[in-house]
């Protein structure tokens, strides 16, 4: 049996079962709340992310497949980071805020990279809005590539010459 095959079979599920973990390491670090270790939560969604990688190279073949797992993928690490959020705060003005909803805008507003400056991370986790910040502008980008080279490959051959 080809080793692709193998591998493919194997490694369907394996993403989701990242995605899953990874908002479970939030959770757990929600509840217990440190900004020194938010750290954990930043390894959970690299290597989920990682995860992901790997399975879009082996299903390439599955259109479907991959932009399910990239949606679900982008989600999880949107909502693992709103949990830090959420449980550390965030400054708006000179106020503090930590209502699950201004958690997750900022997290969404992170993750495109647009940063529109109304809410700011405190300084213990500004290292971890960064590391956000990059995931969403790398991941973004290797999805439009994606996206791309699909189109490409559906699209008619152009004829050269007129």
């Amino acid at each position: 049996m080809d080793t692709r095959r193998v591998l493919q079979r194997r490694f369907v599920v394996v993403p989701v079962w990242g995605l899953v973990a990874t908002v479970l390491v939030a959770a757990v670090w929600m509840a217990r709340g440190s900004a020194g270790s938010a750290g954990s939560v930043v390894l959970a969604v690299y290597a989920s992310c990682l995860l992901t990688l790997i399975a879009v190279i082996l299903h390439s073949d599955k259109p479907w497949y991959v932009f399910l797992v990239f949606l679900m993928q982008a989600a999880a690490s949107v909502v693992a980071y709103s949990m830090v959020y959420a449980g550390v705060g965030l400054v708006e003005g000179a106020s503090s805020v930590n209502d699950a909803a201004s958690a997750f805008y900022f997290s969404l507003v992170t993750w495109t990279t647009l940063g529109y400056g109304d809410l700011q991370p405190p300084r213990p986790i500004r290292l971890v809005a960064s590391s956000q910040a990059m995931l969403g502008y790398i991941y973004l980008g290797i999805f439009v590539g994606l996206l791309m080279s699909r189109i490409d490959r559906a699209s008619p051959a152009i004829p050269k010459g007129g």
